[in-house]
């Protein structure tokens, strides 16, 4: 089985089946560490099973956004977008683990298993599977300069997958009980043609990896 392809007609947009989400933002830019520009950002650990033919894919993608960047000419000690799977929990050694992020202004569309429905912000939990459209682009600032993954779209694959937070849903947590003073009061409906308003409130590179095919390191 094939988890990455290129996306139709580019050499540096993939689309990557299978992963398992973590970190992710992807309804709401955040600042990192209260520094720069605040971004959209996911990070996905890859599949165990990746193949010859995946690993072609990203590293084609990479060596695309390097060669778009920098022609045939690009500079040493280029930082790889490769991350440790650990670096998201210490059940994906030996695992891969890719960061990709937006500017603010570019929000990324997540949609249900049905590509046609949006997801919401409470459909999207650490750990649950996903397929991601990412793009690779190099960079240069100052001295800083590689590639990373752009990201425009997530689809939510699996919700079986347990929560990487730990974090339990509320059916777990509570038990029935009797409410005290009867049920809860019923709002009333509002009159056709009147609006409803509610009352408001304040809104590494690096680890072990598994030998075989993987990732390239560009030494210059």
């Amino acid at each position: 089985m094939s988890y990455v392809t290129f996306v139709e007609n580019s050499k540096t947009a993939v689309y990557i089946r299978n992963c398992i989400i973590s970190y992710p933002h992807l309804f709401e830019a955040r600042r990192v560490a209260e520094r720069g520009d605040p971004k959209f950002s996911a990070a996905f650990i890859l599949p165990e099973d990746l193949t010859e033919a995946d690993w072609a894919v990203l590293n084609g993608a990479v060596t695309a956004a390097i060669e778009n960047k920098w022609g045939g000419k690009p500079p040493a000690n280029l930082q790889m977008p490769w991350k440790n799977g650990t670096d998201a929990d210490p059940q994906f050694e030996g695992r891969f683990m890719i960061s990709a992020s937006a500017k603010a202004d570019s929000k990324p569309t997540v949609v249900q298993e049905k590509p046609t429905l949006p997801a919401q912000p409470g459909d999207v939990y650490p750990g649950m599977g996903v397929s991601a459209y990412l793009n690779a682009f190099a960079y240069d600032v100052t001295t800083n300069r590689g590639v990373s993954w752009g990201l425009n779209a997530v689809q939510i694959t699996d919700r079986t997958l347990p929560r990487l937070d730990g974090r339990k849903d509320a059916a777990q947590v509570f038990e029935a009980v009797e409410v005290k003073g009867g049920p809860a009061p019923v709002s009333p409906t509002p009159a056709p043609g009147t609006a409803s308003v509610a009352p408001g409130r304040p809104t590494g590179n690096g680890g072990d990896a598994k030998p075989g095919p993987g990732p390239m390191n560009w030494m210059g």
